[in-house]
């Protein structure tokens, strides 16, 4: 067994719980922590209606769904319905996870520099994502990666990875067999869209392979029960999706050497019943030390398992422990994650029990360079874990995930990647909103405006680890002069005090506007933006746009590249007209 034995229990899921979940799946609400960053438990954030965040009311502010329904307050306990798990989505957040990457650098790991990140963006010329594209990348003549895009038309590479000091890096797509070949500039835009001169051709149902690459040794005897308990339910919920998915299920279990088997494989079966009575066969023992071999589990798994070359590809690994990295594997964790993207194949990791930082680590490895999600289990808490205890599972995230139990969590990441593609895909709109119940406007909208940068500067596209010089633009709006010079002042305030900004030209920056007639849309192209770096001497820009719209003021903030044009993160801030000074 490993040092940390399992201590929670399992509770049985009820009849009713079943049926309400089943019928209410895709419109559940899911608990969502506040923003890490400076902000106050008063920042409101609100997302789409599907996951809508959990309550925590404190004065002025509240959190709420984009709907306007008031969020269920956070568990404080596990609760009785089983595994709950939370999600980070470490290409969305991409900053803050190199900015965990280069914290915790020093933790047992193999190196991956992926602080440089292009995305290809492929579509048919109707608009509509390719998935499975196939993309060969070549510098100086030599093919130095192939790969296929995933269900929403996108294909990341990462150039620090293989292209040296080579600036440019040769393209070749070809879907439908029609191709495209285009040069990609690594001091050029980080999202590149390419169009198709093809029509995108998707079979009556879409397959969909589902493995799970699932740790069985004596600590994981709860998930496994779960994975056996919850099965029906995942692939009632993914048939009924108006995809009409040829769902196939495949499983490689994996223990450690001395155990009484280190991999063994459950070949994919579109046969639920079949994969149902191997599932119930699995047994959790074994393990000693507690590093298991999950690299010979994901080569078998990614690397020698018959996937079908064109359907959505998923994998979950389920694991409380870290990979061993002392055995030297010819074929290295991040093998796999090359032969992932090779196959398209998304790989979601899932830490479980007592996940240690390392264990996190490379989970988030894995999943960040293949596109997938970090998940990891929940027991009420509220903020970051350090894990390495029986119910506490390392997640250096911040503290915006979402919560949910783990099989939802897992159906709703599978029917996603099958939205994706029959146009019904459920795309969080992440926000922050404002009230005024009394409290002083002015300390509303400083924390308000704290979060708001925070999550700009969590989700940009580029490393801000060399705190950038940064222009803040005044906010384009029609609203009344007073309002416009405060909202800038408090854009301003929130970027000065954010440890990855250095704010240049705080006093001039009116004239940028004129010089470069920035209009009401706050978007600019890459002459505009360029002079606007000229004439602040700045590499990035803040820029912001207010519009009245009733009785709310909406407010998009940007963060622009100077030497591109283009927007590395963008959110949204909806706040009650009465916190402007005007009303005041």
């Amino acid at each position: 067994m490993k040092s940390h034995p399992p201590t929670r229990l399992l509770k049985l899921v009820s009849l009713v719980l079943i049926v309400s979940f089943a019928w209410g799946c895709a419109q559940k609400k899911i608990t969502k922590e506040p923003h890490a960053g400076p902000a106050t438990p008063k920042v409101s954030k609100s997302v789409h209606a599907e996951d809508s965040p959990s309550a925590r009311v404190s004065g002025a502010m509240k959190r709420t769904s984009e709907a306007g329904e008031a969020a269920r307050p956070h568990p404080s306990s596990s609760p009785a319905s089983g595994l709950r798990a939370a999600y980070a989505d470490d290409n969305r957040q991409f900053n803050r996870f190199l900015g965990f990457l280069s914290k915790y650098k020093t933790v047992s790991h193999l190196s991956a520099d992926v602080s440089e990140r292009i995305t290809l963006s492929v579509t048919d010329k109707e608009g509509l994502v390719i998935p499975n594209c196939e993309v060969v990348l070549s510098v100086g003549g030599d093919v130095v990666e192939k790969g296929k895009t995933t269900s929403d038309g996108l294909f990341r590479t990462f150039p620090a990875l293989y292209a040296g000091s080579t600036q440019e890096i040769t393209a070749r797509l070809n879907a439908y067999n029609t191709s495209e070949t285009l040069t990609l500039t690594r001091k050029g835009k980080r999202k590149i869209p390419v169009t198709l001169d093809t029509w995108r051709r998707l079979p009556d149902a879409i397959p969909l392979d589902l493995l799970f690459i699932l740790d069985t040794t004596g600590s994981m005897g709860e998930e496994i029960q779960r994975l056996k308990t919850s099965i029906d339910l995942i692939n009632m919920n993914l048939a009924e999706h108006p995809a009409g998915p040829l769902i196939r299920y495949g499983m490689v279990l994996y223990k450690d050497r001395g155990d009484a088997y280190i991999t063994r494989e459950i070949p994919f079966t579109p046969e639920l019943e079949d994969f149902r009575e191997e599932l119930n066969r699995i047994k959790a023992d074994g393990g000693g030390d507690t590093p298991e071999d999950l690299e010979s589990a994901l080569k078998q798994g990614i690397d020698l398992m018959q996937w079908n070359p064109d359907a959505i590809k998923l994998a979950f690994i389920i694991t409380d422990a870290p990979p061993h990295l002392d055995y030297q594997h010819s074929f290295t964790y991040l093998d796999a994650t090359r032969v992932a993207r090779e196959k398209g194949i998304k790989i979601f990791s899932v830490g479980t029990g007592g996940l240690s930082l390392d264990g996190e680590y490379v989970l988030r490895q894995i999943a960040q360079l293949t596109s997938g999600a970090y998940i990891f289990l929940t027991y009420g808490e509220r903020s970051e874990s350090d894990g390495g205890t029986p119910g506490s599972v390392s997640h250096h995230t911040g503290t915006n995930f979402t919560s949910n139990k783990l099989e939802a969590v897992i159906i709703k990441i599978a029917r996603n990647e099958l939205a994706n593609l029959v146009g019904d895909a459920d795309i969080t709109h992440d926000y922050f909103e404002a009230t005024f119940k009394g409290e002083h406007p002015e300390k509303i909208l400083d924390e308000l405006f704290a979060s708001a940068v925070d999550q700009l500067a969590s989700y940009a596209s580029i490393s801000l680890s060399h705190k950038p010089a940064t222009a803040i633009l005044p906010v384009a709006t029609t609203l009344p002069a007073v309002d416009q010079s405060h909202l800038t002042s408090t854009v301003l305030m929130a970027a000065i005090r954010h440890p990855l900004f250095t704010v240049v030209d705080r006093e001039n920056t009116g004239a940028i506007v004129n010089e470069i007639k920035l209009g009401l849309s706050g978007l600019m192209d890459e002459a505009s933006a360029a002079e606007a770096g000229r004439l602040t001497g700045a590499t990035v820009l803040m820029a912001a746009t207010a519009t009245k719209t009733g009785e709310k003021i909406n407010l998009i903030l940007r963060l622009i590249s100077v030497e591109t044009g283009e927007v590395l993160s963008a959110t949204r801030v909806v706040m009650d007209k009465t916190l402007l000074p005007s009303m005041w």
